[in-house]
């Protein structure tokens, strides 16, 4: 309880500050690309995308969202990071980090997100090193649940979906509600609340979970602005542990292994102020507290507020400040950040205690020569302190590293007439470890030793263009080639997991967006298509000699295809296509491509709207999990696998007053 007072101290002490990137629309569709300040690709997904298809938990949403692969075991993936995924990829939730210090163990907790409270989702495909730091070789992820609402709204949605195979055992039902308002001329507030019962396809299998919120914001004296965020995530659950055998077996899809019960609790909390004395210069700050608790014991019988019972923790506590100031031919901004995280993993067979404080200071100017050509360029330099200890029966280890690391960014772009577009970026980033990586972690019982682990650093060069076409059609391309120095990853050699570094690997591939609005809006296409051809090129280490071979859980290709077809009055078809290709895990395993294909009909009058559907359309057999090898959960020669649920059917009812 030291540690929570301590960082909630140093909460009520410190500000944090990242503003939302303002974004400027190009198109009216529900998703499509769309530039930020600084002229970067962000791809942009509103919730009138998200709702009335019957979606049972953000991470299923994703698997359809375009450029996002799902690992296994649920972290989110950018242009083939695989395995390194949660180090690679940045995951925001209303621009506070939920990526994890302890990354080898668990990922981003996005399954605390309900699909209902989302207000918006932004990619930013490869880069952001210099605004966001480390970890966005692949890209970053920002979701969205706050909005200000200039007069009343209110919402209320429930939903109800189940798998006909096993109808008896598998029912799902989540309400959500929403209520938002402007009082007087400068106060605003929002507060929402959802409740999920899952009883799942797997016999015995069973979630309950409830999410509150609130968003104050208050504008004062014409210049400032003050506002404050909570969220609020707590769920029990009854679950299934992975299958282990020499073979798949589709029989087994809905087969329950050993029973796991535990409970997931995220609270975070955030207060922003921003100061604006002219309208060329703003300063803005925010404070934020984000704390994860992953329970793996019975809820009911241990104290998830107090250090008993297996499981795994992650907080985070930072300060941030930045300034922004539009000169006659663009825009500058200039930040300070410190950031202070803390996970920790408490089990029968070892403890661990992870610490890491970041402090960094960085630039970003866009400079416009003229209306046809603006250039951007930024630079970030970071210092990086680890500290921490392990501990297990054999023993205990301690840890006291640092690292130094920068980012560089270079952008020139060409403007066409009607909004068209080509760039060419270069991006120079890094990838910090993590203090876990500064440790072995052996299952031989032998005692831990020390590694050390180098700092990654990656050299990105992208080329791109957008065509518009009015509001009728935009049409997206770009081309990157990623060179990244000394790759982190986990091998297990001798039963002990060990780091390493790859010398190089390279990630190569094509990212193609298409949106169209066909006779008047009545019609709204959206595809997507992403390849990718990433290789380990080269590893001198004698550990782990191997040659050029794919980079393990990089999904070559994926292609999605949104139809919303208003065919009626007051009817709407709303159809969507999912293809990912295949990928290989850490044994050179093949994981099969797989397919996915949803429709649902959509009924409004007025501010009513109900919906009725079918999710993956064709049962398609696909692997929510995949590792072979041995490792945890199985032994050598031995796959440790789960597989998804099948074809779904829901109903879902939405009012907005």
């Amino acid at each position: 309880m030291k540690n929570k007072i301590t960082l909630i101290s140093f909460l009520t002490l410190s500000l944090y500050g990242i503003d939302e990137a303002k974004l400027e629309t190009i198109n009216m569709y529900a998703m499509g690309y769309q530039f930020d300040e600084f002229n970067r690709n962000v791809y942009q997904i509103d919730s009138n995308s998200l709702q009335n298809r019957g979606y049972i938990d953000t991470t299923s949403m994703f698997r359809r969202l375009p450029f996002v692969d799902v690992q296994s075991g649920g972290s989110l993936d950018l242009r083939g990071q695989g395995n390194s995924s949660n180090i690679a990829v940045k995951i925001l939730l209303d621009n506070v980090q939920l990526s994890t210090l302890d990354a080898s163990h668990s990922s981003a907790p996005i399954h605390t997100i309900l699909p209902s409270e989302i207000e918006s989702i932004e990619i930013l495909p490869g880069g952001g090193a210099v605004m966001y730091g480390s970890g966005t070789r692949g890209g970053v992820i920002n979701i969205i649940t706050k909005r200000r609402y200039e007069k009343l709204n209110m919402s209320a949605g429930l939903r109800f979906s189940s798998v006909p195979e096993v109808f008896k055992q598998s029912q799902e039902a989540d309400i959500d509600m929403r209520i938002g308002n402007k009082v007087g001329d400068s106060f605003y507030y929002t507060f929402k609340g959802a409740y999920e019962y899952h009883r799942g396809a797997k016999e015995k299998e069973l979630l309950s979970a409830f999410n509150v919120g609130a968003s104050l914001t208050y504008d004062f004296y014409k210049m400032h602005t003050l506002g404050f965020d909570l969220n609020i995530y707590q769920d029990y659950q009854d679950s299934s542990d992975s299958l282990t055998s020499n073979k798949p077996n589709k029989m087994d899809r809905y087969k329950t292994a050993q029973i796991s019960v535990g409970g997931d609790y995220r609270y975070n909390a955030s207060l922003n102020y921003t100061f604006m004395p002219s309208e060329a210069l703003k300063f803005n700050a925010k404070m934020f507290y984000y704390w994860w608790k992953n329970l793996q014991v019975d809820p009911k019988k241990f104290n998830a507020f107090k250090e008993e019972g297996s499981y795994f923790s992650d907080s985070r506590g930072g300060m941030q400040l930045k300034s922004e100031y539009k000169h006659t031919n663009g825009l500058f901004y200039v930040g300070l950040d410190n950031d202070y995280s803390e996970g920790q993993r408490r089990n029968p067979r070892a403890n661990a205690n992870f610490k890491k404080f970041t402090t960094s200071i960085w630039a970003l100017d866009k400079y416009d020569f003229n209306s046809s050509f603006s250039l951007t360029g930024g630079v970030r330099y970071e210092y990086a302190k680890f500290f921490g200890d392990k501990t297990n029966p054999i023993g205990s280890i301690k840890i006291d590293e640092h690292k130094h690391n920068f980012a560089l960014e270079i952008t020139p772009k060409y403007f066409f007439e009607g909004g068209n577009d080509i760039y060419a970026k270069y991006e120079r980033g890094f990838i910090s470890p993590t203090p876990l990586h500064f440790t072995s972690t052996p299952f031989n019982g032998k005692p831990y030793f020390h590694q050390d682990p180098k700092n990654e650093t990656y050299n990105t060069f992208e080329i791109g263009s957008k065509l518009f076409k009015n509001d009728e059609l935009a049409l997206s391309l770009t081309l990157f080639y990623t060179l990244t120095q000394n790759e982190i990853y986990l091998k297990q050699i001798n039963k002990v997991s060990q780091v390493l570094n790859y010398d190089l690997t390279q990630r190569l591939g094509v990212e193609f967006a298409l949106d169209q609005s066909l006779f008047d809006g009545l019609i709204i296409l959206n595809h997507s298509f992403t390849y990718i051809d990433s290789k380990i090129l080269k590893n001198t280490d004698k550990r782990d000699l191997i040659g050029v071979q794919r980079i393990p859980y990089v999904v070559d290709y994926k292609y999605t295809f949104n139809l919303d077809y208003d065919f009626a009055r007051n009817w709407s078809l709303l159809s969507s296509a999912t293809f990912i290709g295949p990928s290989e895990d850490n044994e050179g395993k093949e994981i099969p491509s797989y397919f996915l294909a949803d429709a649902a009909l959509k009924y409004q009058i007025k501010s009513f709207s109900l919906s009725a559907g079918v999710n993956n359309i064709f049962d398609t057999l696909y692997f929510d999990y995949f590792r072979s090898g041995g490792g945890h959960g199985g032994g050598e020669g031995k796959i440790t696998y789960s597989y998804a649920p099948g074809r779904s059917v829901f109903a879902e009812v939405r009012y907005v007053f």
